[in-house]
């Protein structure tokens, strides 16, 4: 399993609009198979927004990035949604440790499988 870290920098004053928005990609995201982690935003800053989003592997988040991204939903709301936007970055982490079914913290190595995180069924 891998988790993209995404960190983005908001336009001053635009967060509300952001989260909006955000809030209808990531419905997107979720009914294409994207595990949506956490999403958070730093009030400090007034502008920093972050969230993680969990895949398979690195082929799968390709493909579903690519199926995601290259929607039609996308093609008629990115550029409005990216206005938005200053500075954004991602970076994809090996995953290490999940929390289970009963809110206890293991090893990749000793939990759930890939398979149980991620049905195959593309749930």
């Amino acid at each position: 399993m891998i988790t993209e870290l995404r960190i983005y920098t908001i336009k001053r004053g635009m967060m509300p609009t952001w989260l909006a928005a955000w809030n209808d990609a990531a419905q997107r995201n979720l009914a294409s198979g994207i595990r949506v982690e956490l999403a958070a935003y730093d009030p400090e800053s007034m502008g920093t927004f972050v969230w993680l989003r969990s895949f398979r592997d690195e082929e799968d988040r390709q493909r579903r990035e690519e199926a995601l991204y290259g929607s039609d939903w996308w093609r008629e709301v990115g550029d409005a949604v990216m206005a938005n936007v200053v500075t954004w970055e991602a970076r994809v982490l090996t995953t290490v440790a999940v929390r289970d079914d009963r809110g206890s913290l293991v090893s990749v190595a000793e939990g759930p499988t890939k398979d149980d995180l991620f049905p195959p069924d593309g749930t």
